[in-house]
């Protein structure tokens, strides 16, 4: 997170961090970022994200990173937001994410229409027109 934040703020782009305040050490927390918000607990750090975001871009990460994911792609399916989702797998990071998400498909645990809700993209100018074209036309949840 720190190396997009230094890349965010090289351009001139407006970051909001948020950050659960057992996490909220001087280490962790980006000495550039003005608009740092520190929230009790992970629960509150994700609700909060969610009110603010527009969208979903996962980069590569660790467990957390798929906690989030999950959660993100699970609510998309059951309609409690129309926010897109989009996985940057660069260098194929999550290669074996997208193919457990066409096995789940192929297998028959989800529909084609919940496989649809979650876009894989392996270059960034790639997610970034997909981001820009999706974000102002998302459709309703997938079939059940």
């Amino acid at each position: 997170m720190g190396a997009v934040a230094d890349t965010v703020l090289q351009h001139q782009g407006v970051i909001t961090g948020v950050i659960p305040r057992f996490l909220a050490t001087r280490e962790l927390m980006h000495p550039e970022v003005a608009d740092m918000r520190v929230v009790p607990d992970m629960h509150a750090r994700k609700e909060l994200l969610h009110r603010l975001a527009d969208a979903y871009v996962v980069l590569p990460g660790g467990f957390g990173t798929l906690e989030e994911f999950f959660e993100a792609l699970t609510w998309r399916q059951l309609d409690i937001h129309r926010k897109p989702v989009g996985v940057l797998n660069c260098a194929g990071a999550f290669a074996a994410l997208e193919q457990l998400c066409d096995q789940l498909l192929a297998d028959g645990f989800v529909t084609e229409s919940c496989r649809r809700l979650v876009c894989f993209h392996t270059e960034v100018p790639d997610l970034l027109t997909w981001l820009d074209r999706t974000i102002v036309t998302v459709p309703a949840g997938c079939d059940s």
